[in-house]
């Protein structure tokens, strides 16, 4: 029978100090250890009622800004405010990160990605208009529909026991978004993949005087095959030897970038290639939104052994 799993913010964490508040002071993990943490009417609601927790029962713990998770005990179980005291930190796999990048696609499309995308392991989602999404909305209007997609993270994390809750931020598009993640530098830190999902296009054969460059874009490898040969071996009946990112010999940070629907325009593409990301295929059937990003988030998922 799995622990159940309560969430918690840096604010509801009690013994505080008086001068010093958590969202100035850079909070550890380990620094929450034996502190109580008063659960939200939500939660403690669940608790209670729901899950009728009493006293002195061991459950498990969740911090929402430091994605670390705990072992905890009740000390107090009721409908408003029960309390929990964090007894030890869980220990965490370290290893490889993914970090989702999307184009904005019609509001269910996007909430089903945040939902699956969290069951599958990934460690951040960034959020961006891209040139053709259909839902372009004012930064104050996307601030509100960001905090439903955090509730909808939080309860994907409960449901799936990931292990944690991926940090989420917007950016008014896709030049913006990556300029914030990699910065003016060129060329790929060590350990590093950064990966463009884009549809084959294999209707028109190669033009005469085709670059080497666009007819990687018109005809991208697959993900499995990018990442095969940039490490990974096959192995007997199709097993990927070492067992995935994790076992390249170091660990490994993968970007992942999605279009909405239509995909991306051919300005968007080459300031892509430009921040040095590699065109890949999901297949030869042009997918969804939503179905490219769950798959690309589920290769990436088994290969990191989630």
């Amino acid at each position: 029978m799995r622990v159940p799993r309560f969430i918690f913010s840096l604010n509801q964490v009690s013994e505080r100090e008086s001068e010093t508040s958590h969202a100035e002071k850079k909070t550890s993990p380990d620094d929450l250890v034996g502190k109580e943490v008063v659960l939200s009417e939500s939660e403690s609601r669940h608790l209670a009622r729901v899950l009728r927790i009493a006293e002195g029962i061991e459950v498990n713990a969740h911090c929402r800004e430091l994605g670390a998770g705990f072992s905890a005990k009740v000390l107090e179980s009721n409908t408003s405010a029960s309390r929990i005291r964090i007894e030890e930190r869980c220990a965490e796999k370290p290893g490889s990160s993914v970090r989702l990048l999307l184009g904005m696609p019609k509001t269910q499309a996007c909430e089903l990605i945040t939902e699956k995308s969290v069951e599958l392991g990934v460690d951040s989602i960034d959020y961006f208009f891209a040139e053709r999404s259909q839902n372009h909305v004012s930064a104050e209007r996307f601030e509100k529909r960001l905090e439903r997609l955090e509730r909808i993270a939080l309860a994907a994390v409960k449901q799936s026991y990931a292990s944690q809750c991926p940090h989420m931020s917007f950016a008014p598009g896709l030049e913006d978004t990556l300029a914030k993640l990699h910065g003016s530098a060129r060329g790929l830190p060590a350990g590093e993949h950064r990966l463009i999902c884009v549809a084959p296009q294999t209707e028109n054969g190669p033009e005469p005087a085709e670059s080497a460059q666009a007819r990687h874009r018109r005809q991208p490898p697959l993900i499995t095959e990018h990442l095969c040969s940039s490490g990974m071996r096959l192995a007997e009946a199709g097993d990927f030897c070492g067992a995935g990112l994790e076992k390249l010999g170091e660990s490994v940070d993968l970007y992942l970038l999605i279009g909405p629907e239509g995909g991306f325009t051919e300005k968007e593409l080459s300031i892509a290639a430009g921040f040095d990301y590699q065109f890949v295929s999901l297949g030869s059937t042009v997918l969804r939104s939503e179905t490219a990003a769950i798959l690309a988030c589920g290769i990436s998922g088994f290969l990191r052994q989630v």
